[in-house]
């Protein structure tokens, strides 16, 4: 099976960095503070690398990959962002896995939908709107003041932190 991953505030927390730069509002998203073409400036670029991971995140990831599920990282960020990427995941411990750039919400949403992914995790409330046109998709989302509005429907749960995972990744397959 493969598991589509979304990196920024689902594995990384980029608000936690963005807020050394910005004072944003995290119930509009995306932030309007942030200026549109920010993550291709070196200091957008360098909030990547400088993101934490969020805690268990990688056991979780890990634990699904050695089940023999295919992991692959699907982002917004701008394909410059490649090689920080692939070194941030590897420095944090995560599975290897291709990493998938799109250019837009929308983009990947139908990247997800058309590769057959079964089990995604994302947070951007665009992305999950047109994912929860998919039946066959679960999609759990990670919680944020800007996606709290999403009407939770058959398919789409959330999630606060990745220990509500650990020691279930079995019961996350069988949804």
């Amino acid at each position: 099976m493969i598991i589509g991953i979304d990196l920024c505030n689902t594995i990384a927390n980029v608000n936690l960095e963005l807020l050394k730069y910005f004072s944003i509002n995290y119930f509009t998203y995306p932030f309007p503070e942030v200026p549109q073409d920010f993550f291709k400036t070196t200091r957008g670029l360098e909030i990547f690398i400088k993101a934490e991971p969020f805690p268990n995140a990688n056991i979780v990831l890990r634990n699904l990959n050695s089940q023999g599920h295919r992991i692959e990282y699907i982002t917004n960020r701008p394909k410059s962002a490649y090689f920080m990427t692939r070194r941030w995941l590897e420095m944090n411990g995560f599975p290897a896995g291709c990493i998938v750039f799109t250019e837009s919400p929308d983009e990947k949403a139908n990247y997800v939908i058309s590769r057959g992914i079964h089990l995604f995790f994302e947070d951007d409330p665009r992305v999950i709107s047109n994912l929860i046109k998919t039946i066959s998709l679960e999609t759990f989302v990670k919680d944020w003041q800007y996606n709290r509005s999403l009407v939770y429907q058959q398919g789409l749960k959330s999630f606060k932190r990745w220990s509500e995972f650990l020691g279930s990744s079995s019961v996350l397959l069988s949804l």
